[in-house]
Order: C-alpha cells, then structure tokens, then sequence
C-alpha cells in the first residue's frame, strides 16, 4: 500500500516539473496564413522566418505555416515570396497570424547577371535584356527558342526544321567578315560557342545544336548582354552578344518536390498548294505540244487518260504526320542555412512532323551549394544529358515539292516505286524517309567547381574550375532497295566525334563604401581554357544484304576512304572592371580585358578590348516629380571594343593537304601546300557606340526601353 502512494506521489512531482516547459514550448509556436493582399489566395512557397535567427519555414499549398520558436517574444519576422514585396512584422504573443503580402512592381531592384557578377537593374550603365520566365514555361527543344520575339536587337532564325536543330542568333546583327556570327553562351560561368565542332555531324553533315541538351526547365534566368559596356569583359568573345544562362539553385527551406509535364502535339500549319494529278498532265501535255508539235497534239497522255488520273499522289500528306510532344521533370530543392540543393532529371520528346524524324532528350541536374565558415562557400554545378536525333535526309523537303503527282509512292506488290512510268527514274522520298538512317547520339557533361573566400571585408577571392565534355555517334545507312543506294550496292556510315574543354577562372572582387554615397566594386581575374576535338569516319559500299545496316562494315565489299582529324585552341585572359555609382544617381563603368589566343599569328597573339560607360538616374533627383506617371527615368551612353576569334583554327600556320596520284600506274598519296603561314594574322575588333534611355511608368508597371548603337568592324 505505502509502494502505491509512492508511485503517484512522484507521477505527480514529475508532471509538476515537466508542466511548464509544456506550456512554453506551446506558446512558442508559431502558426498562421500568406495571402496575396488583392486576391485574398495563398501565397504557396513563401518564406517565413525570424530575422537574425535561425527558425523558420515555408508556407503550404494553402499558404499556412507553423514552426516553433527560440527564445522569447516579441520577435520580428521576415517573409519573402517571388514576386511580392518583402515584408517584416514584429510579433507580440502566440496565436495565429494572418499575413498580406502585396505584389511588387519594382523592377529596378531585381538582380541580373553580368560577366562575373551581379547587378541590380537600377545600377546598370550598359544594353542588358532580360528574358522573362514565362517565354521558358513551355516545352522547348532547345534554349535558344526561347529568346524569339521577345529581346529588342536579338534576331533569332530557326535553320533547320529537324527535331533538335539549331537556330541562328544575332545580336544587333552580324559582327564578323568571315567568322562566326553567333553569341557567346555562358552556362553557369562556364562559356560555350554554339556551332563549335561538338556539334558538327562527321558522316552525313546533320548537325545538332549544342544547346539542345541543356533542359529549359532548369533554368532560373537568361540574360542577353548587347552593347560593347557589357561585352567587352568576355574580350575576343564578345563581340557578337554574350547570353548568360543561369540555373535555379537551392533555397533555404524544407525540401520543396516539384513535377512539372506536359503532351502536345504539332502538325504542319498549311500545305504548299501544287497541282494534282490530272492537272500535272495537262501541263506536261502542253510543254510537250509547245516543243516538238511536229509530234502531235498528245506527247504525254490523251484526255482520257488525263481523266482518269483524277488526284493522284499527295506527298505531302503522305509525308507529313501530325506529331507528339511531351516534356516530363521531377526536381527537388531544399537546403539548411549550411547547405543548399537542387536536383533535377527530366525527359523530353519531340516527334517530327516529318515521318522517321524525331529528338528526345534524357537530362539531369543537380546544383549544390555550402557554407564551411562565415567566410568560406563551396558550389558545385554537374549536368548530363543524352539526346537522340533521327534526322531527315539532305533534299526531302524539295524532293515532295517536285514530285510528280502522276507517280506512286508504291507499286502494285507493295514495294516503293522507284520510277514514273511517265517520267524517268525518280528518288522516292517517302521511301527515303522510312528507310534511310540518319541517326546522331549525344552524351554531354558539364561540370563546375567553385569556392568564394572573404580575404578581408568586402574582399572576395573566387577560383573555380570546370569542363564541357561531348560525346557525338552518329550512324547513317542507305539501303540498296532505294534509288539512292541502287548504284552502290547500299552505303553505311560510322563516324564519332569526343570533345572536351577545361577552365579555370580566378577572381578578386573588392565592394565597398565611402562616405555613405560613394559606391565601389572592383573586379579583377586570370582565366585560361583549352579545347580538344578528335573525329573519325569510316564506310563501306556494296552489301549483299540490307540487314545489318551499319552494323557491320566489314560486310561491304568496297571500302571508302576513311577519315579521322584532331584540332585543339587555347585561351589565356586578363580581366578587371570598376563599377562607380554616387548616391544612386550617377553611375560609371570601366572594364578591361587582354586574351591570348592560338587561333592568330605569332605577332598578334594578344588582342586588349577596352570599354566605358556612363549613366544618370534623372529619377532619383530631388526635382524630378514624385509620385507622377513617369516613375523612372535614366539616360546612358558607352563605348567600347570587343573581338572575334571564331575564324577557324590554324589560319596563320602553313599547312599541306593529301592528294591521290598516279606514278606509272601505281595510285599513291602524297600532301601538296594548301596555305602559307601568316604571321600577322590579327583580330577582327568590333567597335560600338551607344546611347539609350530607360523609362519607368506607373510605379514601373509600364516599362520602356529605347537604344541607338552604331557598330564598325575592323
């Protein structure tokens, strides 16, 4: 009986003692709702936190959040959402809070990224469009068909129709004489050329954008830099535009799993209008006539042969399909204030509207981010992809253009028709299209490393290091059953292509201010890149028997002519810049860059590309109208020079080719001059002025940007 007692006695001493700290953990958490202030609907995926502290957490699909606090009240919170104003509200007790976030108009205090940094869009003295997140919620082959129609100065032409092909991109227009014309590309720091020989097809010349492999979906913001001001940091390669993609990284928070997908078809939007059948003849009837009357009336059919034709063969319709498109991704982000991830994988599909073409796309991404100490981060950024490309043959579309409708597609025992009975031998190109291979595989690897060190306050030492790999496979084979292969007995291609480049990047950014109005960022840095390329192509004639395709070469009786090449570039850079800007008004850039390239002669090694700029924020002025329709307005103006050095490689140096010959009657190969060196081979310099004017209305709702630039290439 005592042993009773005993027992409740201490029950309760314990929930006496343990009360209390049930009590407080109770008062101290923290629950309420984010809504948008004008809709009244929740605010998904907003942040909530204390400010200075280390609780917090984001809002549910029905903009609720509950998390437990440190310490004691009142505490003030922080709560951001894209898109929304940040605001702060200080809390007094426990209980529910209703919290109103309202849309936020400003632009002016969005950040965009420049070359080797950021900026806010107040601060900028040069030409820079950003393109909106909206033109990327769509599926996309590729990046770079995002950027049509909606950047000023930024003309975007689609080259190829193929599933996965390329377009052509000028930025203010074409800025080279012989070289390439295409922007620079910077992929999370790391720059990539388009058209480069990574993309080049080995066999049959199918060429596949090296963009193509980068999933749009992944991408946080694309930002296009235009004039010399904001060019000329990346030198040699700036002088056709320089397009910054960036990728969404991890935020602070609890893991936030997205799926984003879609399925749509395409289909041609109209037909070219060509005669039928009947029509056809009764052209052809007339030519004929004209050319030998001598003849008789009827060179081709009679009237009531013509009759009977009635429509004959559509190729187009026979051609062309109404095509699936589907764009599947699954992403997963979330991170401490230690450390920050994101990863993603998605797939993507395109089916051409022509029969036998098609592009999928396997990618993956994952970004991460560290704190070690309060003044040490790490970064990391690795993406793959493999992408597959069943390409159309050269000439097809012109081919069903000028077929003659009078021909079939196939004969009565269900073979393709290889003749016109009223024409001469024909190449079918439906026939064409099923049987012929032209397939292309892409394995690509991009890697970057990078670690930020405060040497002193507002001193930061950045090194990073990185690598594009790409691996290209492309197969071709054209059977002996179509016109094509009939006079070689079938013909099968093999041909490989292994690219890899390597940077390393190191910066010095100093920020600092004097005086409460004096603001200064000072940027200096040495990068240094590589590139290597190997191809190789082999092929054979003759088989007897279309089964294996490319399979197997060896079963080809007449071999080809191999080939195999090897070609490498280098680039070593100087670089610095200052950014000046005095109260938030006047604003002054200067930036500088030597590079060395292998690509020029021995006597101009080095090309040094200098810039300037200057702006006004007239806005921020104390009699400039407050409150008015006009709510900003800034005036600029810059100067500067940038270079070009796509023009091939190996230009200044005297090369020999390989020329087949007879001695006697034996065949040999022996190598004849094809260029003489040039060692004064130098750089084609860009030189650009411009001048613009940014206006603002209604709180920035309406925004309005207008520029001249007058561009000379020497």
């Amino acid at each position: 009986m005592v042993t009773k007692r005993k027992k409740i006695v201490t029950g309760w001493i314990l929930l006496w003692w343990l009360l209390p700290g049930l009590l407080l953990a109770r008062e101290n958490r923290l629950t309420g709702r984010v809504i948008d202030f004008q809709t009244r609907e929740a605010v998904i995926g907003a942040t909530v936190s204390v400010k200075n502290g280390s609780t917090g957490t984001i809002t549910d699909i029905d903009g609720q959040f509950a998390f437990a606090l440190e310490g004691e009240y009142p505490v003030t919170l922080d709560i951001r959402a894209i898109g929304y104003a940040t605001q702060e509200l200080d809390v007094y007790q426990p209980g529910d809070i209703l919290i109103e976030l309202v849309e936020s108009f400003n632009r002016l205090t969005e950040v965009v990224v420049i070359g080797y940094g950021t900026q806010k869009k107040s601060e900028l003295s040069g030409a820079i469009s950003s393109i909106p997140s909206v033109a990327l919620q769509q599926p996309l082959s590729s990046v770079d068909k995002a950027l049509q129609g909606v950047s000023p100065g930024v003309q975007v032409t689609q080259t190829s129709g193929q599933p996965g092909g390329g377009v052509s991109i000028r930025v203010r227009g074409g800025s080279s004489i012989e070289g390439s014309s295409e922007p620079l590309y910077v992929i999370d720091g790391f720059p990539v050329t388009a058209g480069s020989s990574s993309s080049a097809g080995v066999v049959s010349g199918a060429t596949i954008n090296p963009l193509s492999t980068i999933n749009p979906s992944d991408i946080e913001s694309i930002d296009i830099l235009k004039d010399a001001s904001a060019t000329a940091i990346y030198g040699s390669r700036g002088a056709n535009g320089v397009i910054i993609i960036t990728t969404k990284r991890g935020k602070e928070g609890k893991s936030n799993v997205v799926y984003d997908g879609s399925v749509g078809f395409q289909s041609i939007r109209k037909k070219i209008d060509l005669l039928n059948a009947a029509e056809f003849a009764q052209l052809r009837n007339e030519a004929l006539y004209d050319k030998t009357p001598e003849a008789g009336e009827y060179q081709y059919l009679s009237p009531e042969e013509i009759a009977r034709l009635g429509k004959g063969t559509d190729w187009q319709d026979a051609a062309f399909r109404t095509a699936l498109v589907q764009n599947h991704q699954v992403s997963v982000t979330g991170g401490t204030d230690k450390i920050r991830y994101a990863v993603s994988g998605g797939y993507f599909q395109q089916e051409g509207i022509l029969i036998g073409t098609d592009f999928s796309r396997f990618s993956g991404r994952m970004n991460l981010d560290g704190k070690v100490s309060d003044r040490f981060t790490v970064g990391s950024t690795v993406s793959g992809s493999r992408t597959h490309s069943n390409v159309a043959p050269s000439g097809v579309i012109n081919a069903l253009l000028t077929m003659p409708p009078t021909a079939t597609i196939y004969k009565e025992d269900g073979s393709y028709t290889l003749r016109n009975p009223f024409e001469n031998i024909i190449s079918n190109p439906v026939a064409s299209l099923n049987d012929q291979t032209n397939r292309v595989i892409s394995f690509n690897l991009l890697a970057n490393i990078f670690g930020e060190y405060q040497l002193y306050k507002g001193l930061t030492l950045k090194v990073s290091l990185g690598t594009d790999i790409h691996y290209n496979k492309e197969n071709s084979y054209i059977p002996s059953t179509l016109y094509e292969g009939s006079t070689t007995g079938g013909q099968a291609g093999v041909g490989t292509l292994s690219a890899y480049s390597w940077l390393n990047e190191n910066t010095l950014n100093y920020l600092t201010t004097l005086q409460e109005k004096h603001n200064l960022n000072i940027l200096g840095g040495f990068t240094q890149q590589e590139h290597k390329a190997e191809t190789l192509s082999a092929g054979s004639q003759n088989f007897v028997s279309d089964d294996l395709t490319y399979n197997s070469l060896q079963a080809g009786s007449v071999i080809t002519t191999p080939g195999s090449a090897s070609q490498s570039w280098a680039l070593l850079s100087y670089l610095g810049r200052i950014n000046y800007n005095y109260d938030g008004r006047y604003f002054a850039s200067v930036s500088f860059r030597a590079d060395g390239s292998s690509r020029f002669g021995k006597n101009n090694k080095w090309g040094y590309f200098p810039s300037a700029a200057l702006s006004w924020r007239a806005s921020d002025e104390s009699f400039f109208p407050q409150n008015g329709k006009v709510s900003d307005l800034k005036v600029r103006v810059s100067y500067g020079a940038t270079g070009n050095q796509e023009i091939g490689l190996y230009q200044s140096l005297s090369t020999l080719t390989s020329v087949r010959y007879l001695i006697g009657d034996s065949p040999v190969i022996g190598f004849t001059p094809a260029r003489i060196a040039n060692d004064d081979l130098g750089w084609e310099t860009t030189y650009q002025f411009d001048a613009g004017v940014d206006v603002g209305f209604f709180r920035d709702r309406l925004s309005l940007t207008l520029d001249f630039y007058y561009k000379k290439n020497h």
